[in-house]
């Protein structure tokens, strides 16, 4: 785990951005059947996802292993170890894609490549 990763993870943990996420689920179907946390991080997000939307599928997707570790496992969460640019998904898998706190990484994938 790196010095950047656990600063994330300190700044993920933060109450104050609460009002955000209320914010994002306040547009969210109440019928929704799978929804993807972009950038999940901690999980902060994804685990409120799956207490209000609890028969759904939330799938928390990010690039750090060390984050993923932090998220707690409800009984309808998946977490994914990925990048942004290659989502291992299928086309449709998702009724809904959410990010909060991410689109700023969006700008370090510029002209990334395959491995």
């Amino acid at each position: 785990m790196s010095a950047k990763e656990r600063e994330i993870a300190k700044l993920l943990a933060r109450a104050d951005r609460e009002e955000r996420f209320s914010a994002v689920m306040a547009f969210i179907n109440p019928d929704v059947s799978a929804i993807l946390d972009l950038g999940c991080g901690i999980g902060a997000l994804t685990t409120r996802l799956a207490e209000r939307f609890p028969s759904a599928l939330i799938v928390g997707l990010d690039s750090s292993k060390y984050l993923l570790d932090k998220v707690q496992i409800e009984r309808n969460i998946l977490t994914v170890l990925g990048e942004l640019p290659y989502l291992p998904f299928k086309k449709d898998s998702f009724d809904l894609v959410v990010t909060v706190q991410v689109l700023h990484e969006i700008f370090h994938f510029k002209g990334a490549q395959p491995s």
